[in-house]
């Protein structure tokens, strides 16, 4: 499942860090600094990728991270427990977020400029 790849590369980087350092290649001690960043450099680069995917703002906050991190994975669990494919599921969104910003756009034309200043 797509929740056990950050695990899965995880034991990798660690295992090629060890066999690294038992070849001599890097010291020991750095191939452990390098595995021990991993997870956060992980984390960061996956909740940029589904911000982009889902069109969410940067952080603008404390908490932001946690907030999109918790609706990223209730969005991949949904799609687990449904079997919905990833790709179908983001071209929908898509799809719906086109579809959203066309009415929107068309809402704002009704709307005098002054009652969109005040809002």
């Amino acid at each position: 499942s797509y929740s056990g790849q950050s695990e899965a590369a995880r034991w990798n980087l660690s295992k090629l860090a060890e066999t690294l350092a038992l070849a001599g290649l890097v010291d020991g001690e750095q191939a452990r600094d390098v595995a021990a960043t991993f997870e956060s450099a992980f984390e960061s680069a996956w909740l940029d990728e589904f911000r982009a995917k889902l069109s969410l703002k940067p952080p603008s906050g404390q908490g932001s991270d946690e907030a999109d991190a918790a609706l990223v994975r209730d969005l991949l669990d949904t799609m687990d427990a449904t079997g919905a494919d990833h790709t179908g599921t983001f071209l929908a969104l898509g799809a719906a977020a086109a579809a959203c910003g066309s009415a929107g756009e068309a809402a704002r034309g009704a709307i005098p400029a002054p009652a969109l200043e005040q809002a």
